[in-house]
């Protein structure tokens, strides 16, 4: 078997740690190997070293750069360049190999790459279950394509280096048998949170006589530099940071192992790393850790060590903020490690089960094995056939001012159901920016295709209401079921499939919704009743029935009604829609199905004067007896 293995920063870091593995552990199994690499680095030098073939092609190379390396090959392993990936992607068909891809995390811009390239990827591998529930969950992406490989470390390197004397590593770094010492290993970069652990460590009691060493530097992009600048900078504007913070800077591996032999505890601040290999690395040689609750963390350390119930970050945004931990999360860390340093005992019991759980279940014996595996085959899905019997469905997506890769997601969602009938998507750009304006209607005249075609409208009447803009859109859509769609939302691909089966089986109701999972700022699932009468919605406690992102709604009867209208004070459209076809007799469906990904934002917001009186109003008028 040829296999080409796709990296991209190839210098340090844990999924560089990981593709390094993989590609010994083909190439020690007699595979022809070849590894197309972004960039050089400390791993490039140690995959060189080993022998294996390994070209720098960059990190957004052309079809034309690669095409001459994958020539022949069987499989193509993406390990972590997103930047190849167009390139790569168009020359499946041409080529013929088998496209594969590993999946470290969840969050969006992964999600955006996955979605946007399922169709041409034969096999995901997961480094933890939640990655695949997540994807299989939302996205509709087929469960076969998966297969879950747990990280795993080289036990047997870390013991070797486990027999240096602790006190002269200690002793070199200026410590004494009296510091507590917190050790890190990690890249010094943003999405680490290294300066969410500055704070952490600042605020521990000084009877701690706590200090951390962070084992570790930057990796070679410009990002990474100037973000160790950051760090620097911060540490040296702290009289006490100044005194307690060591950084190593990057080491090769057997150093890294030798050097966490100073450790007395191991810490990690990311709060989007489903499973950092530093985590398993530090277990492994007997090191008690404390780690954020995220990802397959609590699966791994619960019992082991000390879990820190965290909100994980899914947005770049979120991940790169300063602060990106609260106040109340850094106390979290502060007290649980004051806690530990009280409680030695504690710290050796936890310390002997984490090893005793890497020995028994995260050696690279087992890793080899179910790679192996994995590269042998994964079926792929068989896509969906068209039949003319099925309703035709216009998804109406209105915008104004979209994040660009929010909506080519949300654009992306639609266009990937897996609906058999005839379905089109209507976007309506209303009073967007002129540089937004042209980014939605590029990504439209890029997006349309004859089986899925998407129609652009610009609603440039910067007077009508945001009910008025609907309606123009209602009136450019020729579907007999129309279902709403927010610019930034997700839909999993089973939406549209769902809700007209259910259309088709209950002819009777002629608007049905679906239960929304939030993600980004907070987090929650709906789970709104499964039939909205007008009694009932008079009588609720809210006004909050029904969610407008994925509900589907008959044209006639959305027509009937008079659309969604003029409501005089600009807002609440949807609630004023839900109240007049409620008020003409209609009822309204929900399925307990969570179809649809709703991304709520830091700051919502603030809702207009009058605007719970409006909704009361509409209420009022709800009961029988008005």
């Amino acid at each position: 078997m040829k296999i080409a293995f796709l990296i991209g920063t190839n210098d340090i870091g844990g999924a560089e740690f990981v593709s390094y593995h993989h590609v010994l552990m083909a190439y020690r199994n007699g595979l022809d190997v070849i590894v197309l690499s972004g960039t050089t680095g400390k791993f490039y030098d140690l995959i060189k070293a080993a022998g294996v073939r390994i070209v720098v092609v960059g990190l957004c190379p052309e079809s034309k750069i690669i095409e001459p390396f994958l020539i022949g090959c069987d499989v193509v392993f993406n390990c972590n360049a997103g930047g190849m990936m167009p390139a790569v992607t168009s020359l499946k068909q041409k080529l013929g190999f088998r496209y594969l891809t590993i999946l470290h995390t969840q969050i969006d811009h992964i999600y955006a790459q996955v979605l946007k390239y399922d169709q041409f990827t034969d096999g995901y591998y997961a480094i933890h279950q939640k990655i695949v529930d997540s994807f299989t969950s939302w996205d509709g992406i087929d469960a076969r394509k998966f297969m879950v490989i747990p990280n795993c470390v080289d036990v047997d390197l870390i013991d070797k280096a486990s027999h240096i004397n602790r006190s002269s590593i200690r002793k070199s770094f200026g410590f004494t048998s009296q510091d507590f010492v917190i050790g890190m290993i990690t890249r010094v970069a943003q999405d680490k949170n290294i300066l969410d652990a500055l704070k952490i460590i600042r605020q521990l009691p000084i009877t701690l006589n706590a200090k951390l060493l962070i084992v570790g530097g930057p990796s070679e992009n410009i990002q990474s530099q100037n973000y160790f600048k950051k760090v620097n900078t911060y540490i040296q504007g702290d009289i006490r940071l100044r005194k307690i913070i060591k950084i190593t800077g990057n080491l090769e591996m057997e150093k890294v192992y030798q050097t966490m032999q100073a450790f007395d505890l191991g810490l990690n601040c990311s709060p989007s790393e489903g499973l950092p290999i530093a985590l398993l690395e530090m277990m492994a040689a007997g090191i008690c850790c404390v780690m954020p609750g995220v990802g397959d963390i609590p699966g791994v350390l619960t019992s082991r060590g000390i879990v820190i119930s965290i909100r994980q970050r899914y947005e770049a945004r979120e991940i790169f903020a300063d602060p990106c931990y609260t106040q109340q999360e850094i106390h979290l860390f502060v007290t649980a490690i004051s806690s530990l340093y009280k409680n030695t005992t504690n710290i050796k019991q936890l310390a002997n089960a984490a090893r005793k759980f890497i020995c028994q279940n995260r050696s690279l014996k087992y890793q080899e094995i179910e790679f192996l595996k994995f590269l042998n085959g994964t079926p792929n899905p068989q896509p969906a056939t068209r039949n003319a019997d099925f309703q035709k469905v216009s998804v109406l997506m209105p915008t104004r001012d979209p994040n660009e890769e929010w909506i080519e997601l949300a654009i992306d969602s639609v266009l990937k159901q897996n609906y058999a009938g005839e379905m089109e998507l209507v976007i309506v750009n209303h009073d967007s920016r002129l540089s937004k304006s042209s980014i939605i209607k590029k990504l439209a005249e890029q997006k349309t295709n004859p089986e899925r075609p998407v129609i652009y409208h610009e609603a440039d009447n910067d007077t009508l209401q945001f009910s008025e803009v609907l309606d123009v859109g209602v009136s450019l859509c020729s579907g007999e079921i129309i279902v709403r769609m927010d610019h930034d939302d997700i839909a999993n691909t089973r939406l549209i499939t769902t809700l007209v089966n259910f259309m088709f089986e209950n002819p009777q109701i002629s608007v049905c919704g679906v239960q929304l999972q939030f993600f980004g700022a907070k987090q929650l699932i709906t789970h709104h009743p499964e039939r909205v009468t007008r009694q009932l919605a008079a009588n609720m406690p809210n006004h909050w029935f029904v969610n407008h992102p994925g509900v589907a709604m008959r044209k006639a009867a959305l027509l009937k009604v008079g659309g969604y209208g003029y409501t005089k004070q600009g807002w609440a459209e949807d609630y004023h829609l839900w109240c007049k076809f409620l008020k003409a007799g209609y009822i309204i469906a929900n399925l307990p199905d969570v179809l649809i990904r709703y991304r709520v934002y830091e700051k919502e917001g603030r809702r207009p004067e009058g605007y719970h009186e409006f909704l009361a109003r509409e209420k009022k008028e709800l009961k029988i007896d008005n």
